[in-house]
């Protein structure tokens, strides 16, 4: 297993550093700020764009997590490269919005 620290990637038995109180204030705020703008961009395309437009970016945007998992964390860990089940989830999902694309 590898641990994430403030240092990056730590292998196995290496604890990870402990950021001071400030550390963690800034992150968690920069954390609230970036989930806003998301929020605030997910409803900006869900009134122009409707439902299921929404629902399809948000397929592709889950097949862009799986493959970019794929690219730059497997060498890390073995559990975020692809698998015969998630490639076929994300062939699935991207058929299925080349489909509606293409009928609509």
């Amino acid at each position: 297993a590898i641990s994430i620290g403030v240092k990056g990637f730590q292998p196995e038995g290496v604890s990870p550093d402990a950021c001071d109180f400030q550390s963690l204030t800034k992150g968690i705020g920069f954390k609230l700020l970036v989930d806003s703008l998301h929020s605030a961009a997910f409803f900006f395309l869900l009134k122009h764009i409707g439902a299921v437009g929404s629902a399809l970016l948000k397929g592709v945007q889950s097949v862009a997590v799986v493959l970019l998992s794929t690219v730059l964390f497997c060498p890390q860990e073995e559990a975020q490269c692809l698998t015969r089940l998630k490639s076929t989830s994300a062939c699935l999902v991207l058929g299925g919005t080349v489909l509606y694309a293409a009928s609509s």
